[in-house]
């Protein structure tokens, strides 16, 4: 097995998020801790050379030194962080794609449970070429002192306390995406549904490809979450969609201050998200939008099945809505 694990690194708050919280999370033992002795592993981080020198000196790339060969790749600096992050993906795609390469999409802000990278070798040994999972973002500036117990110890935290953590610590953007039916938010890529106080449902228009094995030339011309899955050549039966948080669970977190809080009222949350499809996915999107990704702190129950069946409702309403092609 061959794994590129892709990260795109830059600037003072990013580089001291990913050496203080992303990777110490993605070094515990159930994730690159746990690399299966026949891989073939190399991480390579695209970064400036200020950022470079910085997680050279820092323990966890010690730690990451030990389990994986790492490469250092020069970082085109723009304005625009997705297209900058999107140009470093198209050059990984363009020099690691060879239809035998898994290629592993990761960002400085992302926090990954325990067991969820062990999860994705094991899928990949099972033949699959894409692991698809749903993006949630929580706050930065209200998870970060939650994290400490956990960092303490190696970085280790379930995917269930992980769910029970981010509930407490959902980004504002994430609360405006839960369904109301006297308002929505004006980019509703993601619509959710909270079950109880356990968890919640998504149903994601944009999923994002945690791995993917793409053929040799496979080439996008936006971000990995829109048009990679349908440029990489890849059979149904080799996709496996991760929608139930206890088998991978992976979260972004961003500050408070980043994005905007736009809600409209007065308008029809069903026509509106319908229209907003039309202008703003694709039929593969939208057909990915009918699944119901599941994050849950405890174990599923009746409660699940009535939400999900809710959600579902709503889901076919809004693709039923304004013709969608």
């Amino acid at each position: 097995m061959h794994f590129k694990f892709i990260n795109v690194v830059w600037g003072t708050s990013y580089t001291r998020l990913f050496i203080d919280v992303s990777l110490p999370f993605s070094l515990s033992p159930n994730n690159l801790g746990s690399i299966p002795k026949n891989a073939d592993c190399e991480y390579c981080i695209y970064t400036t050379d200020v950022a470079g020198k910085r997680i050279r000196e820092s323990s966890p790339f010690q730690q990451l030194q030990s389990l994986v060969r790492v490469r250092f790749l020069p970082l085109q600096m723009m304005t625009d962080h997705y297209k900058m992050m999107a140009v470093s993906h198209q050059h990984a795609l363009k020099n690691f794609s060879d239809g035998n390469t898994s290629l592993v999409f990761l960002c400085p802000d992302l926090i990954i449970a325990d067991g969820s990278l062990k999860r994705l070798f094991s899928l990949v040994n099972e033949g699959k070429k894409a692991v698809m999972i749903s993006g949630t973002r929580l706050s930065l500036e209200s998870l970060l002192p939650d994290l400490g117990t956990y960092l303490k110890a190696g970085g280790i935290i379930s995917p269930r306390n992980l769910v029970r953590e981010g509930l407490n610590h959902l980004h504002h953007q994430t609360c405006k995406m839960f369904w109301s039916n006297n308002a929505v938010y004006h980019f509703p890529a993601h619509v959710n549904w909270r079950v109880g106080t356990t968890g919640f449902i998504t149903h994601p228009f944009h999923i994002h490809p945690l791995l993917i094995v793409p053929q040799k030339g496979t080439m996008i011309t936006s971000t990995v979450d829109d048009d990679l899955f349908l440029k990489a050549c890849i059979e149904p039966d080799e996709v496996k969609l991760i929608t139930d948080s206890d088998d991978i669970c992976v979260f972004e977190f961003s500050s408070d201050n980043q994005h905007d809080r736009i809600v409209l009222t007065n308008v029809d949350p069903v026509e509106y998200v319908a229209n907003w499809a039309k202008a703003h996915t694709n039929s593969y999107h939208r057909e990915y939008f009918r699944t119901a990704f599941k994050f849950h702190s405890e174990d599923l129950n009746d409660e699940w099945v009535k939400v999900e069946e809710a959600s579902s409702k709503i889901v076919n309403a809004i693709l039923r809505g304004p013709e969608v092609k």
